[in-house]
């Protein structure tokens, strides 16, 4: 599908200049391109550094059953198949919500925003937390719920994460 001219031109490259230039190991982010344990360690640290956020050790310390932890994971990675979810994979054109149409389903409508989860958490959620807990992006939402402030009662999160995995 080239031109002549550039594959001769392609084809007139030689490859391996000099036997010297052989290919070698490096160790990529070193400063010297060399393997060092003190190295490999850090990078490792950095990595559980990252994943030690307190939404996470919330979700995984909680009083409640493995599966509903394991779903709660998923809501806070934003992986549940959700009709937006759906739509950006490709296994759907329409990302709206059946029930509230020209409304993307996402993770948060459906656990919160769409009528009749707000119905449930209206239900459950004091009144007096109504604004703050509608009003909170889904990430805020999961860790003022399993992480509650000292305002809220003690034995929330097993009515919170009960209730999400029941939406």
């Amino acid at each position: 599908m080239l031109p002549e001219d550039v594959i001769k031109l392609i084809a007139s490259f030689e490859l391996y200049p000099s036997i010297h230039d052989a290919d070698q190991w490096s160790w990529v982010g070193s400063q010297n391109g060399n393997f060092s344990t003190q190295f490999a360690l850090n990078l490792i640290r950095a990595h559980i550094h990252k994943e030690r956020d307190p939404i996470w050790s919330a979700i995984w310390k909680a009083f409640i059953p493995q599966r509903i932890r394991f779903f709660l994971w998923l809501v806070g990675h934003d992986c549940i198949m959700s009709n937006k979810n759906r739509a950006r994979r490709g296994l759907t054109v329409d990302p709206s919500c059946q029930n509230c149409p020209g409304i993307d389903e996402t993770t948060l409508h459906i656990l919160r925003d769409c009528p009749i989860a707000r119905v449930i958490w209206e239900k459950l959620v004091p009144k007096h937390l109504h604004i703050k807990s509608f009003s909170l992006t889904l990430r805020s939402w999961l860790e003022f719920n399993l992480k509650p402030p000292c305002f809220i009662p003690e034995n929330w999160t097993p009515y919170f994460a009960n209730g999400v995995w029941f939406l």
